[in-house]
């Protein structure tokens, strides 16, 4: 499938919130990569699509692998819920996304039209939507257009892990300011959350963190 999308201004508030997290996070930002092969086998008689994986989350205090085996209607598809299905027990607002739209549009520029072209670089495009009804969008190139798929599923899921790691990190600072009267970093923080949280909620995880740190649930967790 084609799908052409121009640089959306959601696109870039949702930069704006991944440079926030970086910054908030540091070195404990999750990088998310495939380790070596990634197995596709599909099923022309049964029309699915069943992958094999692993995947490497690094750049945390505690890296680690993990094993993603799923199925689904094609490559995306099957490695985008097998991988936010693994991932959900530890960031639950996984649990809140689902695969919208997805597609891939070659870049014949500059490409000798005596050839076949067939090495033209790719840009793979990948809609998601969560239960309020947003939706973002995540891209990513390469000359392989499967590398491309795969990339912009781990460049997604990426982006959602990473919030929320940063707004439990928020939300921590917050309840520390709170306690210490620190009226100008209870402020500070609770700005940064309600960027964060803008077009996701994340009440669960907040709530998770506030039952493990013995704590009420506040107003001020941006319920919405």
């Amino acid at each position: 499938m084609t799908m052409k999308l121009t640089t959306t201004p959601g696109e870039f508030k949702q930069a704006g919130r991944d440079r926030l997290a970086k910054q908030i996070l540091n070195d404990k930002y999750v990088k998310l990569e495939v380790n070596n092969d990634f197995d596709i086998k599909e099923s022309f008689q049964d029309n699915t699509t069943k992958i094999y994986c692993e995947v490497r989350l690094s750049g945390s205090k505690d890296s680690s692998s993990l094993f993603v085996e799923s199925g689904g209607q094609g490559p995306v598809d099957a490695f985008f819920s097998g991988l936010s299905r693994q991932l959900s027990e530890r960031f639950c607002s996984l649990r809140a996304l689902k695969f919208s739209e997805f597609g891939v549009d070659a870049n014949f520029a500059g490409i000798d039209l005596s050839i076949s072209g067939s090495d033209a670089p790719v840009e793979a495009t990948l809609v998601v939507s969560n239960s309020q009804g947003s939706q973002f969008v995540f891209r990513d190139s390469s000359r392989s257009m499967n590398k491309a798929a795969i990339s912009v599923v781990l460049k997604a899921i990426e982006h959602f892990i990473n919030l929320e790691e940063a707004v439990i990190v928020l939300h921590d600072a917050i309840i520390d300011a709170e306690k210490r009267n620190r009226g100008d970093l209870f402020n500070r923080y609770t700005m940064q959350l309600a960027e964060l949280v803008e077009k996701t909620s994340y009440v669960g995880s907040i709530k998770r963190n506030a039952k493990k740190l013995n704590v009420d649930y506040s107003p001020w967790d941006y319920e919405d």
